[in-house]
C-alpha cells in the first residue's frame, strides 16, 4: 500500500499563515486575558472560622444525648470554611460520618492519669498541610474545680491552605484552656497560654497565626494580655461586639508575607433544635478574616 503524503509549496504555507493569523492572535489574547493571577499581582481573599464548644462529653457527664445533638449540629457546619470544635470527646466519629470537609484533624491522645483525650477537632474545606498536638502539663482539679485534670488538654495546630490562594497558608491553633475561677484555675491557664506561645514561636515562625477556642476567660485577664503582648489582635472588640464576655474567642496576627484583617464577628443564632433549644451549652461564634499579600511582597 502506498503511503499518501501531503506537500505544501512555499506559497501555500504563506497563504495559510496569512489566513490563520487572526485566529492564532485571538486565541493567544484570550488565554492571556483569562489568566486569573498575573505574576505581578498579589493574592487576596477571606476565610470564615466557626468556633464552637459542642459539649460532647460522654452522656453520663453531659447529662443529655450528645450524639443526638451532634446529628443536628453537623448540617449547620457546612457553610463555614474552617470549624474549630472543642469537647468532641464522644462525638468526633459522628461528625466524621456526617461532614464532607476536605481535611480534618483530631487530637485524641490520652494519658494514664488523664482518662479523657483533648477533645479538639478542626475541619477545613481546603487542605491541611500540618497537624500537631501539644499537651498541657498543668491543670487544676480532678474531682473538683471543673474536673479539668480528667482530660488531656492541649492545643491542636493545623496549617491550613487559604482558599483561592496559590500556596498561601495560615497556622490555626485550636485550644481549650482550664475552666473555673479559682486561683488554681487561673494559674493553670497562665501556664497553658505560655505553652501555646512557645509552640507558636517554635512551629509558626514567619506564618500568619489564628488562635481560637474556648479560652475560659472572659474580658481582660492573663490569657488575653499575654496574647496581646505577643502581637495578637482579638476579633470581638475590634468588631465592637455588643458582648465581650464570651469564653469563645479568636485572636489573630499577621506575618510579613500575609496581612490578616477582620471582616466580621457574630454569634450564630441558628444552632438550636426544633424546639428552639440551644444545641450546646456554649454559643457558636463565627469570624470572617480577610487576607492579602502586603505591597512589598508582590
Amino acid at each position: 500500500m502506498n503511503e499518501a503524503r501531503c506537500t505544501f509549496s512555499g506559497c501555500s504555507l504563506l497563504l495559510m499563515s496569512l489566513l490563520l493569523a487572526p485566529y492564532l492572535a485571538t486565541t493567544s489574547w484570550a488565554a492571556q486575558a483569562h489568566d486569573p493571577m498575573p505574576s505581578n499581582s498579589a493574592a487576596s481573599g477571606h476565610i470564615t472560622v466557626l468556633n464552637y464548644n459542642v459539649h460532647g462529653l460522654p452522656p453520663l457527664f453531659a447529662g443529655d444525648r450528645p450524639l443526638w445533638r451532634s446529628r443536628r449540629i453537623a448540617p449547620l457546619l457546612s457553610s463555614y470554611q474552617v470549624i474549630a470544635l472543642q469537647e468532641t470527646f464522644s462525638v468526633h466519629r459522628s461528625f466524621d460520618r456526617q461532614l464532607s470537609f476536605s481535611a480534618k484533624a483530631h487530637a485524641r491522645q490520652r494519658r494514664c492519669d488523664r482518662p479523657a483525650g483533648p477533645g479538639l477537632s478542626t475541619y477545613s474545606q481546603t487542605s491541611i498541610e500540618t497537624r500537631l498536638f501539644v499537651p498541657f502539663e498543668h491543670c487544676h482539679g480532678v474531682l473538683r474545680y471543673a474536673n479539668d485534670c480528667l482530660a488531656n488538654k492541649g492545643l491542636l495546630l493545623t496549617r491550613i491552605r487559604l482558599p483561592g490562594s496559590k500556596g498561601r497558608s495560615l497556622d490555626l491553633y485550636n485550644t481549650h484552656l482550664d475552666a473555673g475561677q479559682n486561683d488554681g484555675d487561673s494559674s493553670a491557664r497562665s501556664a497553658q497560654i505560655n505553652v501555646l506561645l512557645q509552640a507558636i514561636s517554635e512551629h509558626s515562625r514567619g506564618q500568619a497565626v489564628v488562635v481560637v477556642g474556648d479560652l475560659n476567660e472572659a474580658g481582660t485577664g492573663p490569657v488575653s494580655r499575654a496574647l496581646q503582648l505577643a502581637g495578637f489582635v482579638e476579633a470581638c472588640p475590634q468588631a465592637a461586639c455588643s458582648n465581650s464576655n464570651h469564653l469563645e474567642r479568636l485572636f489573630f496576627r499577621s506575618s510579613s508575607g500575609l496581612t490578616l484583617q477582620l471582616r466580621s464577628w457574630s454569634v450564630e443564632a441558628g444552632f438550636v433544635d426544633e424546639r428552639g433549644r440551644n444545641l450546646s451549652d456554649h454559643p457558636a461564634v463565627a469570624v470572617s478574616l480577610g487576607w492579602s499579600e502586603p505591597q512589598d511582597s508582590r
